[in-house]
């Protein structure tokens, strides 16, 4: 199977908390690249046992350091132009 997880997380101003699961539906992870090129072969196989259904858990933080901007400023856009040209 490919790689894939589920999970669930909640937002609250700046902090994320979360939980997941990595591949709930498989019990491994199998991955096969072939790279066959004219100066390149190259046969890679990554495989990984028993972690299916492997429960985590996520908590993040935003520092936001940047400057805050005033989304609400109405937007002025109007056009004088003829688009008639002068000699």
């Amino acid at each position: 199977p490919s790689e894939s997880d589920i999970s669930i997380h909640y937002k609250l101003k700046h902090l994320t908390m979360g939980v997941g699961m990595y591949l709930p539906f498989a019990e491994s992870y199998k991955t096969t690249t072939i790279i066959n090129e004219s100066y390149i072969i190259n046969n890679y196989t990554t495989q990984i046992y028993d972690n299916g259904r492997m429960l985590y858990l996520r908590l993040s933080y935003n520092f936001a350091f940047d400057k805050q901007l005033n989304w609400n400023k109405k937007l002025s856009n109007e056009d004088n132009d003829t688009g008639v040209l002068k000699d």
